[in-house]
Parts: structure tokens; sequence; C-alpha cells
């Protein structure tokens, strides 16, 4: 694009030179010479807009695949009855789907691959009446949330739904805080991690 700017500045001056040299009537040969340069000129300044109108559709085609690229869905759960003490962090061990690949199953955390307003929900269930828990949703050692789950004579699950800003490469885990139950119950509803990126910034 900038190479035709300036063959259309080049040639701009070329026929104002032209005409600046003599008021004379063209000759044939000059009108001839004059026909053929207007319509190079008109045939650069087409490529010009073709080019202008190329790099608009590869400006539109290269941000969606960037918002196409920018899908990020992790919903885990358990697959056994499992133990809590103190302040374990639970280890989701079933990847239902990881688009995008932010949820470490060995390391148990969500890290965050693109900056946004995420979705982030927790199920926890217990098998012991009279019993309960606390778990901690953690982002980066700081609580952003608490699920609690007890209940005097049935198997009962507790949950909570977030909407939160997280900045690329925040860590997003799950850790128990407090409570008398140790056991996270599988049998009666599922326990589950679900992280899904609704709008990137």
């Amino acid at each position: 694009m900038f190479g035709i700017n300036v063959s259309l500045m080049s040639f701009s001056v070329f026929v104002l030179t032209t005409h600046s040299k003599s008021a004379e009537p063209l000759s044939d040969s000059d009108g001839s010479r004059f026909v053929y340069e207007y319509k190079l000129m008109e045939r650069l300044i087409q490529l010009e807009n073709e080019n202008t109108q190329l790099a608009e559709r590869l400006t539109a085609l290269e941000t969606a695949q960037s918002k196409t690229k920018s899908r990020v869905s992790a919903h885990l759960r358990l697959s056994k009855t499992t133990h809590l003490a103190n302040t374990d962090r639970v280890m989701y061990d079933i990847e239902v789907s990881n688009i995008g690949g932010a949820y470490s199953l060995n390391e148990g955390l969500f890290d965050t691959p693109i900056s946004g307003i995420y979705l982030i929900h927790v199920n926890t269930c217990l098998n012991s009446g009279g019993k309960w828990i606390d778990l901690d949703i953690i982002k980066d050692g700081g609580i952003i949330g608490r699920v609690f789950s007890g209940d005097s004579a049935y198997h009962n699950c507790g949950s909570m739904l977030l909407s939160v800003y997280l900045n690329t490469h925040e860590k997003v885990w799950i850790n128990r805080v407090a409570g008398i139950a140790t056991n996270l119950n599988q049998d009666h509803g599922w326990n589950t991690l679900t992280i899904v990126l609704i709008e990137q910034y």
C-alpha cells in the first residue's frame, strides 16, 4: 500500500511537471501518452482500494480466529468418595471436559490462559448425617468464595457460583478449610468444579 502511494505521488509530480514545461497544445503523441498515463493512474488507485479491502478482510478474519481460540471451559469431578484433612486441596480426578487445557489434574488447579470474566461453580457433597464441611475457593492464595455442606439426617450437597475477573496465569483451586466432615461423598450427588470463560478482556 505504501509503495502504491509513493508511485501515485511520483506520477502526480511527473504529470504536473510535464504540463508546466510548455503551454503549447499537445500533439497526437502527447495526447496518447497522457491518456495512457491517466489510465495507469486510475489502475493504481483501483489497486490501492483493493489492497485496503483485502487488509480489512484479513483483520476481520484474524479477529474471528482470535475469538475461536479464546474458548475456555473446564468441568471436573471426583470418581470416588475422597478423604480430606486439615486444609487439603481437592484433587478432582475425572476430566469431563477441559477445553483450552487450563486445568491440571496433577496439580489440582486451574491456570487462567486468557484474562476475562469467568464463571466458577463448585458443588460439594457429604455422606454422613450430622456433619458439615467448608471448602474455600482460592485465587492465587486469596479466598474468593466458600462452599458449605452439612445436614443432620440426610446426604447433602452445597454449592456456590461466582462471577469473577481473572488475569492471565492467575491460579484457582479448592481447599478444605473447616468442618467435622472429612469425606466428600460421590454416591449421592457429584463433587464437581466448573470454570468457564464468558467474556474475554
